[in-house]
């Protein structure tokens, strides 16, 4: 029908009074009184905010709107008699609508108006097949293939109408899903994953892959996988035990969680990880080569402690050197002499060009020294010590730089570094003669102790502390390990990832380096691989662990928003996307936010909460975020790239549902309800700090349903 046309059609409701570049209004007929529409297809409802206009704009296409508000206006026109000053009152009822696409002539919507309605076109009701076009047959981003369909509810505008979206859009980018408590929102995370796989299911051989955080362990039951007995400061896979071991943190990890101070700690701890890691690779070398590379690893050591003191003798004054007494100088020539010696024959023999004339230099040298050493009783270093001393540096140098060749050549070790993912005893970071040796060849070694003597507290602390115990019990055989519950071939396409009996302050950090390590993985694939059964993350609660910078933040939420925006920003190369839950998006990092392609927005209340997502959405869909506020429990505004236009859709329950009832006064309040056990709450709030085997089950008979500790309360925030 041409827009220019005047007769009326069986659907129309109205003509445009006004078009700008994204909105038209619409003035309703004046016979249009009714809230409902008639027409031989069937009947409308006239004036619905949420529902759609379609505006003839040529041959078979249409501009597609959908309404924001409706209004009547007192309107005043002049008599038909001339002369006279009376008028007469005409009431005008308008409707706005948001453009939003176009429908073709075979009832296919575009993204987009290129041509747009002219005044006095006809505004008219959609029909069934352009309502299925626009709501049903999603068209999403895609790559011009295919497009899988994912049915999430029906409209509650229009009841036969189920409100489809793109699957392949929907969870190959960031999704977002906020709602306050009670909205619906843990039901929609079930939906979604549940009829993901229903309609893979239906299509054939399919393996979808997603990973729960679960943080109030409500999860399970909806996928089968319901932990029976919980125990405090442990985490669940699938029902099992989760340790996320301390190796796997990377040095970014271990610097905040210990909170290392740049200037001195953060460079000692980096040494001291690296040796810790280097050690344990070693011991895992060939059998043939172990001993041998463990006694040149020593040797560094040796090597390195001995460098400390002949470059601190080496600057010393002519007074200062005649000052060192003689007893000094026999000790500092054992060392050395034990320094080579630890070096190993093997490695004279082995590599004979400059690791072994250099060292035989050494031992020449060393030999002059202590030849001088015993004939000086004045306990005076001669003059012809500190020149051999100062001979010595660079050789020992030299010979310390080829050992470190020597060592990556037969164990790799020199290659190790505090990121490498080697495992190693977490017990070992409380070694002091790690960081003995991490000091040896530097300067100041006294004023050094000082400065890290508060960082070894926080270690020895946070090891005995039990609410850290999910990094410090169990050891894996190494990072395939401890992955393959979660991403390994046997692993489930669902796996729940129990974080809730986590103290609020582990929590960011265990979330954190999983996220962070799942995308490591995925980085280090193939480049014909990345992209291969993609996982998708659901950070359920993120408000938790996901929130803006705010000065004076806790490192393990710095850490986990750090790590997540990375995973928003990048994880789309390497087939790893996000799903963020959350009650409150002002407390989730607008850069995460900023790169979600699709919303999922049930009722919010907060006026912060909804200007802060309001500023996210295009511009388009702000309007149509007002509905918010009055959307009932599992209702839900659907927007985004995975769908042809902003809908309002009634989410489908989940099958099972998820374990999150909300508590009835009226009934749990009845003299016939049990009390709540806070004998038994104190017992394991207790046991916190209290050191239990590995794996330990509470100590009451029924499981525990709660952290211990309630989330957010101060109290819980031990000092470390």
């Amino acid at each position: 029908m041409s827009s220019l046309s005047l007769a009326k059609h069986e659907r129309e409701i109205g003509r445009v009074v006004a078009v700008t570049g994204t909105k038209v209004v619409v003035e309703l007929h004046e016979e249009q009184r009714s809230a409902v529409h008639s027409y031989p297809g069937g009947l409308a409802t006239v004036a619905q905010i949420g529902a759609y206009l379609v505006l003839p704009v040529g041959a078979g296409e249409h501009c597609v709107g959908i309404l924001t508000g409706a209004y009547e206006h007192e309107g005043y026109e002049p008599s038909a008699r001339e002369g006279m000053t009376l008028q007469l009152a005409r009431p005008r009822r308008t409707v706005h609508a948001n453009l939003l696409g176009t429908l073709s002539g075979a009832d296919e919507f575009k993204h987009g108006v290129s041509v747009y309605p002219t005044l006095d076109t006809a505004a008219l009701i959609p029909s069934q097949p352009q309502l299925r076009g626009i709501l049903e047959n999603a068209v999403g981003a895609g790559d011009g293939g295919e497009v899988v369909s994912l049915t999430l509810g029906n409209s509650p505008v229009y009841e036969t109408v189920e409100i489809g979206a793109s699957l392949d859009d929907l969870f190959s980018r960031p999704l977002a899903l906020v709602g306050n408590t009670g909205s619906g929102k843990s039901w929609t995370v079930a939906a979604l994953i549940q009829r993901c796989a229903e309609t893979l299911r239906r299509r054939g051989d399919y393996r979808p892959k997603f990973i729960v955080l679960d943080i109030n362990g409500e999860y399970g039951r909806a996928f089968g996988r319901e932990v029976e007995r919980r125990a405090p400061h442990e985490a669940y896979v699938d029902g099992a035990p989760f340790q996320l071991p301390l190796w796997m943190f990377n040095l970014e990890d271990f610097l905040r969680f210990f909170r290392a101070s740049e200037a001195t700690q953060a460079p000692m701890l980096e040494r001291v990880v690296t040796g810790a890691r280097a050690e344990t690779h070693i011991a895992t070398a060939k059998d043939g080569e172990r001993s041998y590379v463990a006694n040149l690893w020593q040797g560094v050591w040796r090597v390195e402690r001995a460098l400390a003191i002949v470059d601190a003798l080496r600057v010393l004054s002519k007074a200062t050197r005649e000052k060192f007494v003689g007893n000094n100088t026999l000790k500092l020539v054992a060392g050395l002499r034990e320094a080579v010696e630890r070096l190993g024959e093997p490695a004279k023999v082995a590599y004979d060009g400059y690791l072994g004339s250099s060292l035989a230099r050494v031992e020449e040298l060393i030999g002059g020294i202590e030849d001088h050493a015993l004939l000086d009783q004045a306990h005076v270093m001669p003059e012809a010590v500190a020149d051999r001393l100062s001979e010595l540096w660079p050789l020992l140098r030299g010979a310390l730089d080829e050992t470190y060749r020597v060592l990556s050549m037969k164990a790799g070790v020199s290659g190790v570094t505090a990121d490498a993912p080697y495992p190693f005893p977490p017990g070992s970071l409380d070694d002091s003669e790690l960081f003995d040796r991490a000091m040896a060849s530097m300067r100041g070694q006294e004023r050094i102790r000082e400065h890290i003597a508060t960082m070894q507290l926080r270690i020895r602390r946070m090891q005995q502390d039990q609410r850290w115990s999910v990094f410090y019990r169990g050891q894996a055989e190494g990072l395939g390990a401890v992955l393959e519950p979660v991403v390994g071939e046997s692993s489930a396409e669902v796996v729940i990832v129990d974080c809730s009996m986590l103290a609020y302050d582990v929590l960011p950090f265990f979330c954190a380096v999983l996220g962070r390590v799942l995308l490591d993985v995925r980085e280090h694939g193939a480049a014909d691989d990345r992209l291969r059964r993609p996982w998708v993350i659901v950070l359920e609660e993120a408000h938790n662990y996901l929130r803006p910078y705010r000065e004076g933040e806790e490192m393990g939420v710095t850490l986990s928003r750090l790590n997540f925006e990375r995973i928003a920003k990048e994880g789309r190369k390497f087939g790893l996307s996000l799903v963020i839950a959350s009650q409150r998006p002002s407390d989730v990092s607008q850069t995460v936010l900023a790169q979600c392609a699709n919303f999922i927005v049930h009722r919010i209340q907060n006026p912060d909460d909804i200007e802060y997502f309001r500023r996210i959405l295009p511009m388009g869909f702000r309007e149509v975020l007002d509905q918010v506020g009055v959307l009932i429990p599992g209702e839900a505004l659907l927007m985004g790239s995975a769908v042809n236009v902003p809908a309002r859709v009634r989410i489908r329950p989940p099958d099972p549902p998820p374990q999150s009832d909300t508590p009835r006064p009226s009934r749990d309040w009845s003299k016939e309800t049990k009390d709540f056990d806070v004998a038994g709450a104190i017992k394991n709030w207790l046991g916190e700090y209290e050191t239990t085997e590995a794996g330990g089950e509470p100590s009451e008979e029924k499981p525990a349903k709660k952290r211990p500790a309630k989330r957010g309360d101060p109290g819980t925030r031990g000092a470390t």
